[in-house]
């Protein structure tokens, strides 16, 4: 389970800078801490030291990965993301394969926007009437507005 102690949220999604673990918040550090598996670009899993994790860079496409995510269901998962995770990234990607409720999401502290992650939506997505353009609220979109 989570770090961070919330029921059924077994994927956190720790968006990082360049700081590493130092730029991190307390409780997005200590699920990195926490984590049995992480996921990440190599640059991102650059970022966290050895410790007894296993990790899982993304392969292309990133898709391929849900699979491998999804059998660790119930275990520390944590995926390391650029800055906000929802800010045009892999949030939106694991939002079209795992509840809301399942994930816990950190965006990383020196950036100004974090509702999109406390929100588990795209920016995109929190934009009011292009909902219905959003192909990650409206799957059936297939074209851009």
């Amino acid at each position: 389970m989570s770090a961070i102690n919330h029921p059924g949220r077994w994927l956190s999604i720790v968006g990082i800078g360049e700081d590493g673990l130092a730029g991190l918040s307390p409780a997005a550090r200590a699920a990195v801490e926490a984590a049995e598996l992480l996921v990440g670009g190599e640059r991102h899993l650059a970022f966290i030291p050895a410790g007894p994790a296993e990790r899982l860079a993304w392969p292309s496409p990133l898709t391929d990965a849900m699979p491998s995510i999804a059998a660790r269901r119930g275990q520390c998962v944590v995926v390391l993301a650029s800055g906000d995770p929802f800010l045009w990234g892999v949030g939106a990607t694991l939002a079209r394969f795992f509840p809301a409720d399942e994930m816990a999401a950190f965006p990383w502290p020196q950036l100004g926007s974090a509702g999109p992650s406390r929100t588990a939506l795209s920016s995109r997505c929190m934009a009011g009437p292009s909902r219905r353009s959003c192909r990650t609220c409206n799957p059936a979109r297939v074209s851009s507005p």
